[in-house]
Formats: C-alpha cells, sequence, structure tokens
C-alpha cells in the first residue's frame, strides 16, 4: 500500500532534520580547549600577540590545566583591549574564584552578564555571583580584622547603620530565631525611610562570626563600637529581646556612636508576645528620631506595613534566615516556602527562597562544570 504525506507535515519533517543536522555539526564544531592545546596555543600568541581568539583559548586551556594564575594573566590582557568576547570575562572569573579573590570574581561575572552569548549559563552565573557574594563578605570581615588598626582610624561613612542581631534573655528556645529576623525587619524598616545607609545583614553577621562573638556579645557597647568601626559604619543598633512573663516580651534598643564610642539613644517598651510587631515599629521609629530622621507620611505607613501576619511564619522566616548563615541552603529554601504558605503576604520569605534557591543551585554546579559549558561560547 503507498503511503502519503501531506505537504505540511513534510515541511515539519524537513525542517526537523534541518534542526537536527544543524544541532548535530554544532555539537561537531565546539571547541575542545585544554592542557594538551596549550603548548600550541602558546605558540600561537607568540606568532600574533593581537590574537584575542588565540588568546582567549590559551587562557581556557591554562584555567582547565589547573593554572588559574597564568589564566588570569592571559585573560586580563584579553578583557583590557577592545573587542573581548563575554567568554573571556566568564573564565576570568572562574580564574579568579579559584584563586578566592571574590572581588574580582564578581566583577568578571558581572561583566560576562553583559556580554555573555549563553542565556541558560547566564542564569548559572546568576545564581553563582549570588554565593561569590558571600564569600566576599566573608573574606572581607577576616581583612577587615587583620586591618583593624588602620580601619579603626578612618572616618565612617556618614548616616551608614549597622544593626546587630538582638540578644534573646529567655527560658523559651522555640523564640531564638527572632534574634535575627527582627535585625531583618529593623534593617528594612530603617531603609524604608530613604534617608540612611543600612548594611547588609549578611555582612554584619559575617564580621561578628570572625570575632568569634557569642550571643552575650551581640549587646555588649564595646563589642558594637568595634564592630561599627571595622565595617565603616556611623552608627550600630543592638539590643536586647527578653521574655517577662508567660506572654509577654520587652525590647531594649540602643544606638551607638560607634566612633565615639558612646551611646546617641536608648530604647525599650514591653508589650504582650502577639503585640511584638507594634513593639518593634515602636522603637523603629524611636531609632529614627535619635537619629534625626524626619518621615514623610508615606514612609512612615511603609514601616508600619511591614510585618508579618502570624508569629509562627515569623519565626519560622528566622529558621530560615540561620539556616543561610550555616550554610544549608536546600533547608533554607524548604523554611521560607514554609514561612510563604503560612503567610502569603511575608514578601520578605518569598524573596529569600528565591535567594537561597539560588545559593543552592550555585552548590551543586562546579566550576569545572561552567567551564565545559562555557566552551560552547569560544571564539
Amino acid at each position: 500500500m503507498k503511503s502519503t504525506i501531506s505537504t505540511p507535515a513534510l515541511r515539519q519533517l524537513l525542517s526537523a532534520c534541518l534542526m537536527l543536522a544543524s544541532a548535530a555539526a554544532c555539537a561537531r564544531t565546539v571547541p575542545t580547549v585544554g592542557p594538551d592545546d596549550i603548548a600550541r596555543l602558546e605558540d600561537a600568541v607568540a606568532a600574533a600577540p593581537a590574537d584575542l581568539p588565540a588568546m582567549t583559548q590559551l587562557g581556557v586551556a591554562y584555567y582547565r590545566g589547573d593554572r588559574p594564575k597564568d589564566a588570569q594573566a592571559i585573560l586580563e590582557r584579553v578583557v583590557g583591549q577592545t573587542g573581548a568576547s563575554g567568554v573571556a570575562f566568564l573564565y576570568l572569573g572562574l580564574a579568579h574564584e579559584a584563586q578566592d579573590n571574590w572581588t574580582l570574581a564578581r566583577e568578571s561575572y558581572t561583566r560576562y552578564l553583559e556580554l555573555g552569548r549563553s542565556d541558560a549559563l547566564k542564569e548559572e552565573i546568576r545564581a553563582r555571583l549570588v554565593l561569590v557574594l558571600r564569600n566576599e563578605m566573608r573574606q572581607q570581615a577576616r581583612l577587615a580584622l587583620e586591618r583593624e588598626a588602620e580601619l579603626t582610624a578612618q572616618p565612617a561613612t556618614p548616616r551608614t547603620i549597622a544593626v546587630f542581631p538582638l540578644r534573646l534573655v529567655s527560658e523559651k528556645p522555640e523564640l531564638e530565631p527572632l534574634q535575627v529576623a527582627l535585625a531583618d525587619m529593623i534593617i528594612t524598616d530603617l531603609q524604608l525611610s530613604g534617608a540612611l545607609r543600612l548594611l547588609e545583614r549578611v555582612r554584619v553577621q559575617s564580621l561578628l562570626d570572625e570575632m568569634a562573638l557569642t550571643e552575650a556579645g551581640y549587646a555588649e557597647p564595646a563589642t558594637g563600637a568595634r564592630a561599627g568601626r571595622l565595617l565603616g559604619a556611623e552608627h550600630v543598633v543592638q539590643g536586647v529581646l527578653a521574655t517577662t512573663g508567660e506572654n509577654a516580651v520587652r525590647m531594649d534598643v540602643s544606638v551607638l556612636a560607634a566612633a565615639e564610642q558612646r551611646a546617641a539613644g536608648e530604647l525599650g517598651n514591653e508589650s504582650p508576645l502577639e503585640a511584638l510587631f507594634d513593639l518593634e515599629k515602636e522603637l523603629v521609629f524611636g531609632v529614627l528620631n535619635v537619629l534625626g530622621i524626619e518621615l514623610t507620611a508615606a514612609e512612615r505607613e511603609a514601616i508600619s506595613e511591614n510585618r508579618a501576619a502570624n508569629l509562627l511564619a515569623f519565626l519560622t522566616y528566622g529558621n530560615g534566615l540561620q539556616a543561610m548563615d550555616r550554610g544549608d541552603y536546600a533547608e533554607a529554601v524548604r523554611l521560607f516556602q514554609q514561612a510563604v504558605q503560612l503567610d502569603p503576604s511575608l514578601g520578605a520569605a518569598r524573596e529569600r527562597q528565591g535567594e537561597a534557591a539560588q545559593l543552592q543551585r550555585a552548590g551543586e554546579v562546579t566550576p569545572q562544570q561552567i567551564a565545559q559549558t562555557g566552551l560552547t561560547e569560544l571564539p
């Protein structure tokens, strides 16, 4: 029996065949630059020192041959010239990351996002940048302690504020996540004023971790002044959250002028636990008043509305922040997702869930896998 194929079906079949053939051709032409090509590429670059594609491939070969310093040296020559491809910035970022040069890795990856061609690879680099930034903050904290004498002599950046985790004094361990969750909310509220520069919670926590502080140190003025000067903060907000009964809490907050090592203002009050967010707003408005910040009606309303619908969701959010701090990103994703389910209006939990998912993804994809994928963009 003779079969027939309609014209539209034939066109679809031909189109599919062409796509498969094209994909196969592309697969065959992807460069396989590796350590075995180093000698050949070195000769090519020596013969044509301005050949950017050859220099780029040599940088890739050095990186894949576990020679990140050599890769950095040649790729820095490439990106310093007009016409450098995005892939040169990609491998330069990988070379910097291999040497724990986190700031330079971040800058190189950011340039790749501007110039790179692969959308899929860009997604991987966006996720990796979140991890790189956290590593950069930890590295800066270590360097700050090494340069303490130098940094403490420098003037603080005006209107820069560092908020410490609160110290919890309670026999209710289930409230422990409030230490970081309330600090995170205070940071957001103060930033809503639009008049202050708030340091990232992760940056502050990284320094406190490097200082090997116990929770008791979170509320000590001497610790606050020292950390504030290391961070370049003009003021430090630190305090204590204490349970004062079966269902009551007290919050005491100090606004510390870091350079002068003195309290610019002391604030405190107590409330039923279910009114915790009202208490937090009252103290935030007090901090802003101490700092001489005048709010518009819109700013005051935005601060007042930044709260969770229920305490359980907020505690779960705090647990998620702590999971992120200890590097358990899969658990952080789960906790933030749970917080969103408990309170769909808790936008901070939804935002952190996305951040934790990127960190988890970045931890699952190795630099070597990225380097392999990046070969598709080689000139």
